[in-house]
């Protein structure tokens, strides 16, 4: 029911939430990728690299570089 209410699984609609919030605190804090993956859920830094990799091509160090405001200091 969800993935046809939704277009996704829980489980494919959890990790891009997860995301979402990891990608913001990249872009926004200096935060270590290591703290930021333990409070967007992902437990391991690793888990939140594969699903960068998987789903948006790039590593969490790699889209910080790219988008983060803190870059440019």
């Amino acid at each position: 029911m969800f993935k046809a209410e939704v277009g996704v699984t829980p489980s494919e609609h959890v990790e891009g939430v997860r995301l979402e919030a990891a990608c913001r605190l990249l872009e926004t804090t200096s935060h270590a990728v290591d703290h930021i993956a333990r409070i967007c859920g992902f437990r391991v830094p690793e888990t939140m690299n594969r699903s960068f990799r998987r789903r948006l091509n790039t590593t969490p160090g790699d889209h910080r570089r790219h988008f983060g405001s803190l870059a440019e200091q």
